[in-house]
């Protein structure tokens, strides 16, 4: 079917049911960064960005800006805004792969704001919708077609596997993946059907390891890992072998890991380093983190690891010096960032220089550059 087809009575049905007001749940009033700035900097001025005032632009800048600055409150809002709006009574459709788009925002946007049982329960009801729609001819259900984007199918399994429904999603996964290999084959857009696949790889194999079906997940990873390898790479390749190179050294599988670090060291030399630094400190634990790298510019990876590392051999003051001069130099990464913020927290919290002012520094940090994202915020930051 064409997008610009007209499609028949079934997408009325499919369009007003997606429509309904009632499958979009409420955002909380409060979230964890307002919970954390109410504990300890009560006066710092903070306005959560769907309660903004609107921008002047259309829709879709508006949303790609928000997106930029992590304001996913804005997004989700606004997503919501676009799904309920009425569209052409010449139905197109287009228009309902657009509504259908807006879905897949709207969900991104509440699994950034970790509301992931709010995410869930909206997508169950989507999901419905496109299961009990049969589009003629054939009377195949709506979510069989290609007016789904492919990736609101893929947020469908990853949401499977999150809330325990580990043998279905990984079958979908599965399914997905042998989708992508035969568009990949059979289509004009190869180059978007393997960076497809690549992902699903990775998101795959991932679980798999979490299911400690190592021999699985090994299946799963050893093609692009032999790709990456001996194929050559480019400068996405060297990003995705990051991925690789953290899941063979879940599996055991270190020295995969290491050729696919020395392989991206040659492609992207400073990625390389940070490849490589990993799988020596996971190689030897009580390998100096600093003597690694001491004269490179500050990256958050590396400082994160030293500052862990060196916390573990009782050397506090090293752990709180790295992770200021991050906070300090690169205070966006530093806020964006799961664990950073947690970990400088936790050493002020034992008594390290600074102490109330301190914590209360690390929290303005977050709230002026993490935007609604609470990636950086853990139970240790109270």
């Amino acid at each position: 079917m064409t997008t610009n087809a007209r499609p028949g009575p079934w997408a009325d049905d499919a369009l007003r049911a997606l429509q309904r007001p009632d499958l979009l749940g409420t955002l909380p009033s409060t979230d964890a960064l307002l919970k954390l700035l109410a504990r300890h900097a009560p006066q710092y001025p903070h306005t959560p960005s769907d309660q903004q005032p609107p921008a002047p632009d259309a829709p879709a800048e508006d949303v790609h800006r928000a997106v930029l600055a992590n304001h996913w409150r804005h997004v989700a809002h606004q997503a919501a805004h676009a799904i309920v709006t009425e569209v052409s009574p010449s139905l197109q459709a287009s228009d309902l792969t657009h509504v259908l788009q807006w879905w897949h925002l709207r969900l991104v946007a509440l699994w950034k704001l970790r509301l992931f049982a709010q995410a869930h329960t909206e997508l169950t009801d989507v999901w419905s919708v496109l299961d009990r729609i049969l589009v003629q001819p054939g009377s195949r259900p709506l979510r069989t077609t290609a007016l789904v984007p492919f990736a609101l199918h893929l947020l469908r399994a990853q949401d499977m596997l999150m809330h325990g429904q580990k043998r279905a999603g990984i079958t979908a996964l599965w399914q997905h993946l042998a989708h992508c290999e035969d568009q990949e084959r059979t289509t004009d857009d190869a180059v978007v059907w393997r960076a497809r696949a690549r992902r699903i790889r990775l998101l795959l194999a991932s679980a798999l390891v979490e299911m400690e079906a190592l021999d699985a997940a090994a299946a799963v990873v050893d093609p692009l890992a032999e790709t990456l390898l001996h194929g050559g790479m480019d400068e996405a390749d060297a990003l995705a072998s990051l991925a690789l190179v953290r899941i063979y050294v879940a599996m055991g599988c270190l020295a995969r890991a290491e050729a696919l670090a020395e392989a991206a060291r040659a492609t992207q030399p400073s990625l390389g380093d940070a490849y490589t630094t990993l799988v020596r400190l996971v190689r030897d634990p009580l390998t100096d983190p600093p003597a690694l790298f001491p004269t490179e510019p500050l990256d958050q990876v590396k400082a994160n690891t030293a500052a862990v590392d060196a916390f573990y051999r009782g050397d506090l003051d090293t752990g709180v010096q790295l992770l200021e001069a991050l906070l300090h130099e690169q205070p966006s990464w530093f806020a964006t960032a799961p664990g950073l913020a947690g970990n400088l927290f936790t050493l002020h919290t034992m008594g390290y220089g600074g102490g109330v002012a301190a914590r209360r520094h690390i929290v303005e940090c977050v709230a002026d550059a993490a935007g609604d994202d609470p990636a950086c915020i853990d139970s240790r930051m109270g």
